[in-house]
């Protein structure tokens, strides 16, 4: 599935920038320790122990957010983020999957999401894992943000390729899902 339309772009983090100093405050609340962990996983990432470091920071900010908490919303965001792209370059799909299911609940404004399942999706179907494209193909075109002239290849790459590699039956579940906008179209 090769995107000619450059929509969704690929998602690439940009790394969070640190000083030595912002490294040895960041050890003085559970938000900087939370950055801290997320820098350490950008700048090792082959090492898994910051991985589950940070998902373990995850898991303390998530219980500490409250709504209006922008900063730690972001920062939830950017770990998010992170680890769905991270899954996706270790070939983790049931990770990502997990990932992108945690932004579309919480962040589902965010456009990058878009680029990330994209992502998922192409892997997905490089390993021929069809019945976890569909479930992604149905996620990607039931997205509300899925609502302009720039999505158009890629929603017509979609149907055609869940078409033409699964099945008809599987091509007319997808276009169900689909958004108003698109079925309007």
């Amino acid at each position: 599935m090769e995107n000619k339309s450059k929509y969704p772009r690929q998602y690439i983090p940009s790394p969070l920038q640190a000083s030595l100093l912002d490294r040895i405050t960041w050890l003085f609340s559970f938000i900087g320790r939370a950055r801290r962990s997320l820098w350490n996983a950008q700048n090792t990432p082959n090492d898994h122990r910051k991985i589950k470091s940070l998902v373990s920071s995850l898991k303390y900010l998530s219980s500490r957010e409250e709504k209006n908490d922008e900063i730690i919303r972001n920062l939830i965001r950017d770990i998010l983020f992170y680890l769905t792209w991270r899954a996706l370059q270790e070939k983790n799909f049931k990770d990502a999957s997990h990932w992108l299911s945690d932004l579309d609940r919480k962040f589902a404004t965010e456009t990058t999401r878009l680029s990330l399942r994209w992502e998922l999706m192409t892997r997905l179907l490089e390993t021929k894992e069809l019945g976890s494209y569909v479930v992604q193909a149905k996620l990607f075109l039931a997205d509300y943000l899925i609502k302009d002239e720039k999505y158009v290849s890629a929603v017509q790459m979609i149907i055609k390729t869940i078409y033409e590699k699964s099945s008809c039956s599987a091509c007319i579940n997808v276009i169900d899902a689909a958004n108003q906008y698109l079925k309007q179209s």
